[in-house]
């Protein structure tokens, strides 16, 4: 089956529901911007059956359902295109009713968070709707409690292991209920944050202590902007000072991510 073009023609429920019909197997390739950068992920189908996805490292379901907020972007079916695995069971019926309501759920979040650019806050004077009282879910509470005025909403995802999609769903209800207010993300918190975070990840507490002195002999302070190349020169003196903990192999690996979060934060490719 030849089938190729645009998603702005034939979108994604379109493709799911012409595979199912002729019962094909294969993969259709997506090439899209998703959430802003450039992409490749793939929908993998068994006797017209969707039995796997792939995009951006997100868990299955979660990379198949966002593929039904990609509207801008060129497909091509493999035929005969293997599945790495088959991880989805469940009617293309189903999915598309599933992928709709993601679809949807997208737009009512833009709406509120246009950008990715978007720190949340607690508020200083909460208030709720209509003045009446607050019942939150665990995991809404998780959340707020994860809220620091500092970190953007991918980071505080990250923190609670919770999806992207539903930390947004949580931080735009949150925001309704007038407990977090929006600002714009100061990179230099962040990067502070998320530095700390990784090299914690990896050497436990004491970490934190390196990334302060990694910081103090870069001359940078929390309080003062921070721009690329400073950045990379707080990644090496850490690097320098880590080494001397757990040797060049864990430090030098850790220095790599530390970098690729930098150039993830200033949008360097």
């Amino acid at each position: 089956m030849a089938l190729e073009g645009s998603l702005r023609e034939f979108p994604v429920t379109d493709i799911i529901q012409m595979v199912s019909l002729t019962k094909q197997t294969g993969a259709a390739e997506i090439k899209a911007a998703y959430r802003g950068q450039p992409t490749v992920g793939r929908i993998y189908f068994r006797g017209g059956n969707v039995v796997f996805a792939e995009l951006d490292n997100l868990p299955t379901m979660e990379a198949l359902l966002s593929f039904f907020s990609i509207d801008d972007g060129e497909f091509t079916f493999i035929t005969g295109e293997p599945a790495p695995r088959e991880e989805i069971h469940s009617s293309s019926e189903m999915i598309m009713m599933q992928g709709i309501n993601r679809s949807d759920e997208v737009k009512l979040i833009r709406e509120v968070l246009p950008s990715d650019d978007i720190v949340p806050r607690l508020a200083d004077n909460p208030q709720t709707v209509n003045g009446g009282s607050i019942n939150l879910r665990p995991e809404e509470w998780k959340l707020l409690t994860l809220i620091n005025g500092q970190d953007d909403i991918a980071t505080i995802s990250r923190k609670g292991n919770i999806s992207l999609h539903n930390t947004e769903k949580v931080i735009v209800h949150l925001l309704q209920l007038g407990l977090v207010e929006k600002q714009q993300r100061n990179v230099k918190y962040i990067l502070y944050a998320e530095l700390s975070e990784l090299a914690i990840g990896v050497l436990g507490t004491t970490a934190k202590n390196l990334i302060d002195q990694s910081y103090q002999r870069a001359h940078i302070y929390i309080e003062t902007d921070i721009t690329p190349d400073q950045a990379y020169e707080v990644v090496v003196n850490f690097q320098k000072l880590s080494r001397l903990l757990v040797g060049p192999k864990k430090s030098d690996m850790l220095a790599d991510q530390m970098r690729d979060r930098v150039n993830k934060l200033f949008n360097i490719r």
